[in-house]
């Protein structure tokens, strides 16, 4: 009971992240260690071997080999966070943005160190594949929304995108919903429980979680420290989206302004910059805690 605990918990903390924009929770599945295992029982679920137990009917065996403990505890936690968090979630980024920020700003700073001790040979590769990952980062933060639809076609399409972008560390499913105008109107469709529209979201983040873990498990499988490079990197990068001092816009037209603490004063108001630090500090003391708790070997590096 206590292992699953720990697992709904987890699959909570990464429910949590996928409603703040910038976080993503494939970094909080990399960040506790269930990253790798998870897209690999997620790309198994239509393996060749496995659909053909259920094309014989050997239900039994297909949830075994899927692992679907897992995959349902992880799935339980992350809907309890969508759905218990959501209210709060839109009060805190509306009321107290900079400390909110400024907190996911030094977790995945932390991140980005703990990924990167993972790789275990570095190469020409992996220092071009941290490059790239990094300018991609910060590119793809400075994108311009989209104006999006509201048929029905546009919310599978967006939950097709965003479930990618979640499960991919370091791009943000809730930004990937920004860009394409969606943020808003579906986080509002799990305030006002329009399971309609909700219904054909999922069924889209179905599809693209099937198709896009097959993908990612084939790299990790061939490719494992070139990956965690790019991943790090594009972490790295994707980490501007929450720097806590931006000029104010609205979230359907989220456009990426940087300021300094000294220029937000000037043009927003208070910047908060003693929270903003202690905030980012508890971040990043956090999850290096957490991670040399599981690896004590690395108090002696």
């Amino acid at each position: 009971m206590l292992k699953y605990l720990v697992l709904y918990l987890k699959g909570f903390f990464m429910g949590t992240a996928d409603l703040i924009p910038g976080v993503s929770g494939g970094t909080i599945a990399l960040l506790v260690g269930i990253y790798e295992h998870l897209v690999e029982c997620i790309a198994r679920t239509i393996s060749r071997d496995n659909l053909r137990l259920l094309r014989k009917a050997r239900f039994a065996a297909y949830f075994r080999a899927i692992d679907w403990s897992f995959l349902l505890t992880l799935v339980l936690g992350i809907l309890s966070a969508v759905f218990g968090l959501a209210r709060l979630i839109q009060y805190l980024l509306s009321v107290h943005p900079i400390p909110v920020e400024s907190f996911f700003f030094g977790l995945m700073f932390a991140t980005v160190i703990v990924v990167e001790r993972k790789i275990t040979k570095w190469t020409v590769g992996t220092g071009i594949a941290m490059v790239l990952g990094t300018a991609a980062g910060l590119l793809l933060n400075f994108g311009t929304p989209i104006v999006g639809g509201d048929s029905y076609l546009w919310f599978f399409f967006s939950g097709f995108l965003g479930i990618c972008a979640m499960i991919l560390p370091g791009i943000s499913g809730s930004f990937i919903l920004i860009l394409l105008g969606m943020y808003t109107r579906v986080l509002q469709l799990v305030v006002d429980l329009d399971f309609a529209h909700l219904a054909v979201f999922a069924l889209g983040a179905l599809l693209g979680i099937l198709l896009f873990s097959r993908l990612l498990s084939w790299l990790f499988a061939r490719f494992e420290n070139l990956m965690l490079a790019s991943l790090s990197s594009f972490i790295l990068g994707a980490m501007v989206r929450l720097w806590p001092w931006k000029e104010a816009t609205s979230t359907a037209d989220y456009r990426l302004v940087l300021l300094s603490p000294q220029r937000y004063t000037e043009t927003q108001g208070e910047p908060q910059l003693l929270l903003a630090i202690v905030m980012a500090l508890l971040g990043l003391g956090i999850v290096l805690f957490l991670e040399r708790r599981a690896h004590p070997k690395l108090q002696q590096s």
